[in-house]
């Protein structure tokens, strides 16, 4: 047998064996599950919880049996609308009371930079000199819920039931800087890629190619398995009325005005992503079981 399986096989066992010592009990009089060691085990008024995405600790596990790293098991809930990880933040108002948000979002730029030949009037071929065209491409999306949520059961197994506000939106944009300006001497400088030859020549300047916003409210229905004293893996489904928009696709560009004798810029509106609607009914995007903390 390998060694490492070996190994894995010996440190899971000790760790069900040290789970199997701290199986729960029912404290007489009080209903309450207390481990054997006296923590209780399911959530108290005052608890501050921090939930996460369990993605990596399954896929973690998933890949150390298996050499193909299999995927981890997921639910089709609406806890992040969108394909990026969430983070939730609860309070409990009592023992199966609490107020509940949740936060995710994406947000970065990436810049490319091409060298393109400097506009010279008098270059010299044998020592050409250079400047540097950048793009700049930025991404915001950010989604946030805001509720309360209520647990219901005496054992490991909770269910859990309630309504949140939803918020979110997301913003996709590219900016253009170029080492070589627009003059009269030169109306087409050199730059990393072709003018656009629409409506005269003009080269692109600002891209601002999705914007969208969306608000909601969401029931939920779901579960919590509490697999020690404050820990729990959860999942939960919804149904979700939701109202969503979203801009026309911009675009902004520059070229030499011949007859004002000056650099113009010009804006053009396509109908690319731009939307107004709205949907009801059962969550369907994908989301992955949550792993909870009890503070």
């Amino acid at each position: 047998m390998n060694f490492k399986i070996s190994i894995l096989i010996l440190a899971l066992s000790v760790s069900f064996m040290a789970l199997g010592q701290d199986e729960p009990q029912e404290e007489s009089g009080n209903g309450k599950l207390y481990s054997k060691k006296g923590i209780y085990i399911l959530p108290e008024k005052g608890d501050i919880v921090l939930g996460v995405d369990a993605y990596p600790f399954l896929y973690y596990l998933g890949g150390i049996f298996s050499q193909n790293h299999a995927s981890v098991p997921y639910v089709d809930n609406a806890t992040s609308f969108g394909d990026d990880a969430q983070i939730f933040i609860k309070y409990m108002l009592s023992e199966n009371t609490a107020v509940r948000a949740s936060f995710g979002g994406d947000f970065g730029s990436f810049t490319s930079i091409y060298a393109v030949p400097e506009s010279n009037l008098t270059p010299d071929p044998l020592a050409p000199t250079y400047v540097t065209d950048e793009v700049t491409a930025m991404e915001n999306a950010l989604h946030i819920g805001v509720g309360i949520e209520k647990y219901r059961g005496k054992s490991r197994v909770q269910g859990k039931y309630g309504a949140e506000l939803v918020f979110g939106y997301n913003k996709y944009n590219v900016s253009y800087n170029y080492g070589n300006s627009i003059t009269n001497e030169f109306n087409t400088p050199t730059t990393f890629s072709d003018f656009d030859t629409y409506s005269g020549a003009q080269r692109i300047l600002n891209d601002y190619v999705d914007k969208g916003m969306f608000v909601g409210l969401r029931g939920l229905l779901g579960v919590e398995y509490f697999i020690g004293p404050k820990i729990s893996l959860g999942c939960e489904f919804g149904y979700s009325f939701v109202y969503q928009w979203a801009q026309n696709r911009i675009t902004e560009y520059q070229y030499w005005n011949s007859i004002e004798q000056q650099v113009s810029t010009v804006i053009r509106e396509t109908s690319d992503n731009g939307y107004n609607d709205y949907f009801l009914g059962l969550d369907h995007l994908d989301g992955s079981i949550n792993i909870f903390f009890y503070f």
